[in-house]
């Protein structure tokens, strides 16, 4: 019966250490583009979804975006109220109208405090392509025809 104890407390301990450490932790549990398929043509947005070590969850303040090149730099700055229980977060972070091509982004979680795990040290990264309006498409296509239309007559004229 004594050994049984000692086990039965030795996953005690364990159990509250795993608690204790997921409890301090602001972790990203997602970070997903809005729209899936990007145009120039449409407001793109990085939705963050996060956990937070208490509840009620709550951004301490806005969330930034810097832009450098083709990489998109967000800060997102959560917090929580003192009540411990896992608590959750989803903001939306605007790109905006963004030029075709690639894109990478990088998140990072700035916690109000020092955490265990170090300040500042939680992230998402990705990458996304933003494409040219299908019809953009076609009226490049379009003028291209034209133009080719046009100087093959010319030539033929000459």
């Amino acid at each position: 019966m004594r050994a049984k104890n000692s086990v039965a407390s030795g996953v005690a301990l364990l159990g509250g250490f795993f608690i204790t450490n997921l409890c301090c932790a602001y972790l990203i549990d997602s970070a997903a583009l809005f729209p899936v398929s990007p145009t120039t043509t449409t407001p793109i947005s990085l939705n963050v979804s996060m956990t937070t070590p208490g509840i009620p969850a709550f951004l301490a303040a806005p969330s930034t975006t810097q832009f450098n090149g083709n990489l998109i730099s967000i800060n997102v700055y959560p917090d929580s109220g003192a009540l411990t229980a896992i608590g959750s977060l989803s903001e939306a972070v605007p790109f905006g109208l963004l030029s075709s091509g690639t894109y990478n982004y990088e998140v990072t979680l700035i916690p109000p405090t020092d955490i265990p795990f170090g300040r500042n040290m939680r992230f998402a990264s990705g990458t996304f392509i933003v494409v040219p309006e299908p019809a953009t498409i076609a009226v490049l296509l379009l003028a291209v025809m034209l133009v080719g239309g046009i100087h093959r007559r010319a030539r033929a004229l000459t």
